[in-house]
């Protein structure tokens, strides 16, 4: 295939995108140069599977570090579906306990001024 026409079809590819009108062109630009339409549907077809499993190193490193913490979120969720549930007349009997300690407590502290 032509360097000129492998050229200008990078220039179409850069975007990652083939438009209708962007492909009338190299079309147009193969028959001037007398290259088949198939050499260039063959080219664009390799540049797209070459693209498509290519992965840049921080889009990679981005999906590692999301499945990471998708992984962490998932085991924090276990471990708060699996605790033990805390019923409400151990947290009133709690409060119960704290308050009567205190009032032994003030009680005991300060004794009446009576004889």
């Amino acid at each position: 295939m032509n360097d000129k026409l492998k050229q200008l079809a990078d220039y179409a590819l850069a975007d990652g995108q083939i438009t209708d009108k962007k492909l009338h062109v190299l079309y147009k630009k193969c028959d001037e140069l007398g290259v088949d339409h198939d050499v260039l549907n063959k080219y664009l077809s390799n540049h797209n599977k070459a693209q498509d499993k290519s992965i840049p190193l921080e889009e990679s490193t981005i999906s590692a570090e999301l499945e990471n913490a998708i992984q962490k979120l998932d085991a924090i969720t276990v471990e708060i579906k699996t605790a033990p549930k805390v019923s409400q007349f151990s947290i009133q009997f709690r409060i119960a306990a704290i308050v009567m300690t205190f009032g032994i407590f003030h009680i005991i502290s300060y004794p009446s001024d009576q004889p």
